[in-house]
């Protein structure tokens, strides 16, 4: 399914963002879903999802797993899974994050999604 363009610039906020939650090694890998030659890498799938987004320092001390939600699936029991999923992942990395990138408006919401998924992780 083609992606919406709000997606699109929700995917390319994170990537650029990701690079500041990384720390250790200055050699980085930064995967993601945004569209690119045939062939080229995904991000692996972390649970049972592919992340739009992940990004892990080289050798890897740090992970961050970004996905981006627009309204009409923020609030789904898919995002719910995917979230839970990544978060139990990141806990193997101390210190890793997990970015949410949503329209402006639902930013309270989606604060409210990732607390609550660390409490259930």
């Amino acid at each position: 399914m083609a992606e919406s363009v709000k997606h699109l610039e929700l995917v390319n906020a994170l990537v650029r963002c990701a690079p500041t939650h990384l720390r250790g090694s200055e050699h980085r890998s930064i995967l993601h879903d945004l569209p690119g030659p045939i062939g080229c890498d995904k991000p692996p799938k972390v649970g049972a999802f592919r992340p739009d987004v992940y990004a892990a320092d080289v050798p890897t001390t740090t992970v961050v797993i970004g996905e981006a939600k627009t309204a009409d699936d923020l609030d789904t029991e898919h995002t719910r899974r995917q979230l839970l999923d990544f978060a139990r992942f990141l806990k193997l990395y101390p210190g890793s994050s997990l970015l949410l990138a949503v329209p402006w408006s639902l930013r309270a919401r989606a604060q409210f999604l990732l607390e609550r998924t660390a409490q259930e992780a």
